[in-house]
Parts: C-alpha cells; sequence; structure tokens
C-alpha cells in the first residue's frame, strides 16, 4: 500500500503532484509539454513546464494548487484579471494560458493524493529575486507598479464581479481565516503569546479604524 500524502516527506509530496500536473497538461493546447523542474513547495506547488504553444517554444509556470486554501471561483477570477492587465496594460504579467475547452483553470486527480487538485498555467515572467534591502529606484518602481494596478482596477467594468478574499479584520483574525490562528502555533511560551495578543491587537484596532471608501479599500 502506498503511503499516505500526509505521511511523505516534502520531495515525496513533490514527486506525486508532479505526477498529477504531468498528466494534466494535455488540458491545454500545449504541444510535448514537460515538467522541467520543480519551483516551489508551500501554500501552492509550482513547477516550471515547457513546451510549444503555437508551434514556438515556451516556459510556463504549472500551479497545483493547495486543496481547501482558495475555491476555484477565486482561482479564476485573480486569472480573469491578469488576462484583463495584459491585455489592457503594458505591465509585464504572467499570463493566464486558457485550456484547450477555453477555461481559466482545470481539475485533476492523481493516485497517492487524497483529494482532487485545481491546476493552473501562466506563461514564464523572467526576471530575479531581488533579496536585501531595496534601493530607492526599485521602491519607486514598486509604488509605480501598484499605482498601476489601483488605477486599472478603479476603470475595469469587472473589478466589481471579482471574487477574491478580504484581508479586513475578519479575513486576517476571523475563524475562517486561511492562515490559521497563530496563537495555536505549537511550542509558544506565554512571553510569546503575550506579544502575539498584543501585536494581534494592534492591528485589530488599526484595521478597523480604516475607512472603507472606494477610494481607500476594494
Amino acid at each position: 500500500m502506498a503511503k499516505a500524502f500526509e505521511a511523505l516527506t516534502s520531495r515525496g509530496q513533490i514527486a506525486r503532484l508532479r505526477a498529477m500536473g504531468q498528466e494534466a497538461l494535455a488540458a491545454w493546447p500545449v504541444e510535448r509539454p514537460t515538467i522541467h523542474r520543480s519551483l516551489a513547495h508551500g501554500e501552492n506547488t509550482t513547477f516550471e513546464a515547457r513546451g510549444l504553444l503555437d508551434g514556438e517554444p515556451e516556459r510556463f509556470v504549472l500551479r497545483v494548487h493547495r486543496s481547501g486554501y482558495h475555491p476555484p471561483e477565486e482561482i479564476r477570477d485573480e486569472l480573469r484579471w491578469l488576462d484583463a492587465l495584459a491585455a489592457d496594460t503594458d505591465l509585464r504579467v504572467p499570463q493566464p494560458v486558457h485550456t484547450r475547452d477555453g477555461a481559466l483553470l482545470t481539475t485533476a486527480a492523481h493516485e497517492g493524493v487524497p483529494e482532487a487538485r485545481t491546476l493552473t498555467l501562466m506563461r514564464w515572467v523572467g526576471g530575479r529575486f531581488a533579496w536585501g534591502k531595496p534601493s530607492t529606484a526599485q521602491i519607486r518602481r514598486l509604488g509605480a507598479l501598484l499605482g498601476h494596478l489601483h488605477d486599472h482596477a478603479q476603470r475595469w467594468p469587472e473589478a466589481a464581479t471579482l471574487q477574491r478574499p478580504v484581508w479586513d479584520t475578519e479575513g486576517l483574525f476571523g475563524p475562517g481565516c486561511s492562515f490559521g490562528d497563530p496563537r495555536t502555533a505549537p511550542g509558544l511560551s506565554p512571553r510569546d503569546l503575550s506579544l502575539i495578543e498584543d501585536v494581534r491587537a494592534q492591528l485589530i484596532a488599526a484595521l478597523d479604524a480604516l475607512p472603507r471608501t472606494p477610494d481607500t479599500f476594494g
């Protein structure tokens, strides 16, 4: 009998999810698709995939979404916005690849993985991680990027229909929070708990004081 997924090491879990992802790549119009390497295994599990799209060699990011973290509707709406940003702006965003059926995501199951998973495929965006203290120029570029995103969200007619998490007091600290309650983490000392409670109270007070008008929230 195969070992339970939860009992596997990270490497073992990635191997099973890689097999799932390789099979699921058939959902997209990519010729000779292969998973080249794993990228990350955490909130989601991501892989670099390669293949031919419209006859041209391409690199992709294949995401195997964590079960129970974000519902398919929220994932689909994230990709709807990326599609719109790619079409309406000059911003370099990871553009979603639509499946052969025109969908933004697919669902797959695989032996040894206890539940079906949502999978998405996006075009590769080249770059590198900027480790260390950011430069003034990098901060300005980040600020400009955020400004463009806010501007597009305010002008895009479909923005109001998106189903996305809301990171307000309830979303960050309520019983349904995806991150869980930090106070239940193992190994916390009474001093740790006191510090967490203090920070939590300050954050809740600050968030509750913020206005909920369209120019500041949404």
